[in-house]
């Protein structure tokens, strides 16, 4: 199955290999807002090479949000920009 396959109506976070359970701080961020998320861990490192960081964030449009080693210690603020809040 292709990364792209993964994407779709919600904002997805596709975590290459992050602390577990870290990307779920990002996700209960998104839930208080009522923005549809999910997260899909990839197992595949030529992918993690492309992408370059242990997280992104896609928007449903397929552009990336946001990218990074770790969730930031303020995920509330990160979707509002990307939601433009």
């Amino acid at each position: 199955m292709s990364i792209l396959d993964q994407f779709g109506a919600a904002f997805t976070l596709l975590d290459f290999g992050g602390a577990p359970g870290e990307g779920d701080r990002l996700e209960s961020a998104a839930r208080a807002v009522g923005l549809p998320f999910k997260i899909v861990g990839i197992d595949d490192p030529d992918a993690a090479l492309l992408y370059k960081r242990n997280f992104v964030l896609v928007r449903p449009d397929l552009m990336v949000a946001w990218r990074g080693d770790r969730i930031p210690d303020d995920p509330q603020a990160v979707l509002d920009r990307v939601r433009g809040a």
